[in-house]
């Protein structure tokens, strides 16, 4: 059996099992979530390349599948990928069934993970772009939009990454071509070029960032978080994948400049526009094309993130969206709008969904104590040592304008109490899974070295680690 066999091809085919079984939304919701989990822990358990003696026979994942005259490979190096991408697509699924079993939704995204799994191992790299949009085809039917939202969101979200496939497809011939002739320097300009509006599009980088606030406003919380948490994963991880495909761009200053432009733009945008938004989707939208313009100045200060980086630079980003997510989910579940007109007073009528939201929008901003800080006092130290003054004071005025943002929303939560509506309801679950949620992120914020560090040890185990 090979690793592309068993982590892309085994629950592509599970996740077509799973769309047929859309009239038991809870049955399929489980079953999908212990096909994500069962995944993950394979990625853990077995190593590729290595015999296995099960009941006295011999078992060996092989890397490579050969697939019409296309190499699929997944090396021991791509385990973490397979076991962080199945987790995130099962704890979505979790919450799925707690708050909005949706038809259909486990045999979307299991689907989806596989595709981007397989967009990982594809070689040559080129072919990717063709994974990568049929897994944005197939979560198309889960952009159900909230029933008091107007709007065509899921119709910018198709073009811009419809867009983005040619340009990928192109990257990834110039390429080829830079590594037949390296001297060639025109297309080595041309392969930059190609690849920098590629990925441009499919991580909504400035100017194409139009469609992440409009999907987050209009589409249902569960649906949205899942996408925007498990979609901006994958594509980051195929970046870094690429640029150790292509070690010569990845060295290049002319890119590492590129990523630091793009990322800050993208932070000063984004948080600046923070400030003014009145709707909890729209500024979960700029939450993650803040923490988007983050992701690409780390990439740009630490000369290339190995893939370990990326995953536990995600890690803080992720714990917050999965606090806030299901805080959206509970408001959601009870029927509450997310324009801040319906959420004053939420302190008195829901303080476990009040409080994990804030603790989890206070963390994407950084906020001394909780999760994120860590990573962005990194970034602001890197900065420093760099002597990139102005970049840092252009980093300070994204991250006032998104603490402003923050207060706006924390305002409206505390408004008196006779101005707020009736107390909602909250199941014993929901304040379990909300407390243990800002318990973490508490954790994670005060002993940033400990637990990134044992995570580290951890993720070590994968051979992420150069040599």
């Amino acid at each position: 059996m090979t690793s592309a066999f068993l982590w892309v091809f085994v629950p592509l085919g599970l996740g077509l099992v799973l769309v047929s079984l859309h009239r038991f939304a809870r049955i399929s919701m489980t079953i999908g979530i212990a096909v994500c989990l069962l995944l993950a822990l394979s990625a853990m358990a077995i190593e590729v390349d290595r015999t296995y003696f099960w009941g006295g026979i011999p078992v060996k994942l092989t890397s490579e599948m050969v697939l019409l005259g296309r190499t699929l490979a997944l090396e021991n190096t791509d385990r973490a990928a397979v076991l962080f991408l199945n987790l995130i697509c099962a704890f979505w699924l979790l919450i799925g069934l707690l708050f909005d079993p949706i038809p259909s939704f486990a045999g979307y995204g299991v689907s989806m993970a596989a595709l981007l799994i397989g967009a990982v191992a594809v070689q040559p790299f080129l072919f990717a772009a063709l994974f990568v949009i049929m897994a944005v085809l197939i979560s198309l039917p889960l952009l159900i939009r909230l029933p008091d939202r107007q709007g065509r969101a899921e119709v910018y979200y198709l073009i811009f990454m419809t867009l983005s496939l040619p340009f990928l497809l192109l990257a990834g011939w110039a390429a080829d071509g830079v590594e037949a002739n390296p001297l060639d320097a025109q297309m080595f300009s041309y392969t930059l070029v190609l690849f920098a509006i590629g990925f441009s599009l499919l991580l909504a980088a400035f100017p194409f960032v139009v469609w992440v606030p409009k999907i987050a406003s209009q589409v249902r919380p569960v649906r949205v978080f899942f996408l925007l948490s498990l979609m901006p994963s994958a594509f980051f991880l195929i970046f870094q994948h690429f640029l150790r495909n292509y070690a010569w761009l990845g060295s290049s200053g002319m890119l590492s400049n590129a990523l630091s432009f793009s990322g800050l733009v993208l932070i000063v945008f984004s948080g600046v526009w923070s400030a003014f938004q009145d709707d909890l989707g729209r500024l979960f939208g700029f939450a993650v094309l803040f923490e988007n313009g983050f992701a690409f100045l780390a990439l740009s200060v630490s000369g290339g993130v190995h893939s370990i980086g990326l995953i536990l630079l995600f890690f803080g980003r992720l714990i917050g969206f999965a606090v806030w997510g299901a805080a959206a989910a509970v408001l959601s579940h009870h029927g509450t709008s997310f324009h801040f007109d319906a959420l004053k007073g939420l302190l008195h009528r829901s303080p476990a969904a009040a409080i994990g939201i804030l603790s989890a929008y206070f963390s994407v901003g950084g906020l001394p104590l909780l999760a994120g800080f860590s990573t962005r006092m990194f970034l602001v130290e890197t900065l420093a040592v760099n002597g990139s003054l102005n970049s840092g004071l252009w980093l300070l005025v994204g991250q006032i304008g998104f603490l402003v943002g923050g207060l706006r929303l924390f305002s409206a939560f505390l408004k008196k109490k006779e101005m707020a509506g009736e107390p909602l309801p909250t199941a014993w679950f929901e304040l379990l899974l909300l407390g243990l949620g800002v318990i973490v992120l508490l954790i994670v914020g005060i002993f940033p070295s400990q637990f990134f560090g044992l995570l580290t040890n951890f993720l070590a185990q994968f051979q992420y680690l150069p040599g």
